[in-house]
């Protein structure tokens, strides 16, 4: 189910680019783990990662989940490798986005990171699984 953005002003949208990195890991929990995807970020109390192909929004959970940042409009286009940025129209629905942006985005790349897959796969790291007969 896609997420509807609210109808609220923009305060500001930009285009940037995102490190290959952090775009290819949330690329990959996408098709491993479920699409649309919530993650919480542990290191930022409140905010909630919306992840989506078409957009990534960040929202805070106690201001009834008002977006902050979004991202969008992804062009993949120009990219020539797997290791290439990723270029993006980011959209700040708060005064202060533009403060958090950054620090938003790394500790959505750390969440990824330490995500236990394992729940959702029912694999531990490293185990062989027998080939079907």
């Amino acid at each position: 189910m896609k997420y509807q953005l609210p109808q609220l002003p923009t305060v500001k949208t930009l285009r940037i680019s995102l490190p290959a990195y952090q775009y290819n890991r949330a690329r990959l929990a996408l098709r491993r783990l479920e699409s649309p995807l919530s993650v919480k970020l542990t290191t930022m109390p409140g905010l909630l990662f919306i992840l989506e192909d078409e957009q990534w929004i960040c929202v805070d959970r106690h201001i009834n989940n008002r977006p902050l940042i979004s991202w969008r409009n992804f062009n993949l286009n120009r990219r020539t490798g797997i290791n290439q940025p990723v270029g993006c129209e980011v959209d700040y629905y708060h005064a202060y986005a533009g403060i958090i942006l950054r620090k938003s985005l790394d500790a959505l790349d750390e969440a990824l990171i330490t995500r236990p897959s394992e729940q959702q796969t029912g694999l531990k790291m490293g185990e062989i699984i027998p080939f079907p007969s």
